[in-house]
């Protein structure tokens, strides 16, 4: 008897799907049995052995059977080496148990047979869609994403990600503020709030100087230089992001931007920041989309360059499509509100539908190369014999800005 699982089930199963990509994962050779519960001569008998429901995928290794995918997916993770896939963590284990809860209970047969089947599998098989059925289950559906949204949010998507590692700061700021300026396509500025503006600066550059992972994703080794309220990145061509320490009456803030905030001479009109003082708007967004469509592919396309990222083709029939509809487009403004203790409330007023750096992340995405895959990244560069990399070291706080 071999000890090579086997999964019996159909190929085209989300269920067989889920335990195939647990093996996956895992690293583990198996076998797939096709097997038809839909057929017309009904269940396979030697299937009801395996499964009494009569239900797709069964499982057996090394004369061990079993069925039920989330107890398949549980003995994989157990049985073999591998990574773990499962947090060790209470809570967030009980996180994942509720998102696979909520998936089985809830969301297969909406998602998957209310509409999946109905409005793309009816119609490729000749049969009318229920569009009855569609519209029932679009409410249940609406609620199925809300709560797997909140389930699992994007704190920890981000923990994870390499990049956002060396900018953690303690604590961790719980605002944002991001605005532009119409004089220059770089002229764009973020700020959060701090308790003490000049210990976070010092507590970023020093994440910044341990953890140099981010310089791998540069074209080249710019210097980074610290002032006495600065942190600023040098040699690259036209900008230098900096992050700068601000004290004011309101409070203390990290701003950042692409070049040093010249000001402004005249103040904002008041009605740009009456929605501010709502005390449930968890997120807002205003902008004169044509003008930003025609700032932002500059910017873009250096950031792509400088990251070793494709850039989009100005020739392309996306970059063709949004020169020829951003001057249709007018003001698009996006508000976040919290309406309940585990609800938001989205709201968009766009003629376009979308703001101008989702636009051009469409056309990128629709020139990707892999399309449908969203990946713009170029081959690493060839490293001629006898040469090697060079990496600069952050220069210390008090160093002078100017560098060869």
């Amino acid at each position: 008897m071999s000890d090579r699982p086997i999964v019996f089930g159909a190929a085209y199963s989300v269920y067989v799907r889920a335990v195939r990509l647990v093996l996956h994962e895992k690293g583990v050779a198996y076998d797939l049995v096709p097997i038809d519960v839909f057929a017309s001569s009904g269940v396979p008998p030697e299937h009801l052995a395996r499964h009494p429901f009569g239900r797709i995928p069964a499982f057996e290794h090394d004369g061990f059977t079993l069925y039920e995918s989330g107890a398949i997916a549980r003995y994989i993770d157990a049985a073999f080496d591998g990574p773990p896939l499962q947090p060790a963590e209470p809570r967030a284990q009980a996180r994942m148990n509720q998102a696979l809860s909520v998936l089985d209970g809830y969301c297969y047969r909406t998602l998957v047979w209310d509409i999946f089947v109905e409005r793309v599998r009816a119609p490729a098989t000749g049969r009318a869609p229920d569009e009855a059925r569609i519209a029932a289950a679009l409410p249940r559906a609406d609620t199925c994403l809300r709560a797997l949204a909140e389930i699992g949010g994007a704190g920890p998507w981000l923990a994870r990600q390499p990049w956002m590692q060396p900018l953690e700061i303690q604590p961790q700021p719980d605002q944002l503020f991001i605005w532009a300026l119409a004089r220059l396509p770089f002229q764009t500025f973020a700020a959060e709030p701090v308790p003490d503006a000049k210990a976070a600066l010092a507590q970023l550059h020093q994440r910044l100087s341990t953890d140099i992972s981010w310089r791998e994703h540069l074209i080249g080794p710019f210097p980074l230089v610290m002032t006495n309220n600065e942190i600023s990145l040098h040699g690259l061509p036209f900008i230098t992001p900096n992050v700068e320490a601000v004290s004011e009456p309101a409070g203390d803030f990290l701003v950042g931007g692409f070049f040093p905030n010249p000001g402004r001479s005249k103040p904002l009109p008041p009605e740009l920041f009456a929605p501010l003082s709502r005390s449930n708007l968890v997120y807002y967004h205003w902008e004169i989309t044509p003008e930003r469509l025609n700032e932002l592919p500059q910017m873009s396309q250096l950031a792509l360059m400088l990251t070793r990222h494709r850039q989009l083709n100005g020739q392309s029939v996306a970059a063709k499509w949004l020169d020829r509809a951003g001057p249709a487009l007018g003001s698009t403004v996006t508000e976040v509100m919290q309406t309940a203790p585990n609800e938001l409330a989205f709201k968009r007023t766009a003629p376009g539908g979308l703001t101008a750096i989702e636009l051009l992340l469409f056309a990128n995405w629709l020139e990707a190369p892999q399309f449908p895959a969203l990946d713009l990244r170029l081959p690493p560069p060839r490293v001629r014999p006898g040469m090697r990399p060079v990496n600069l070291p952050a220069m210390p706080p008090g160093a002078p800005a100017s560098h060869p």
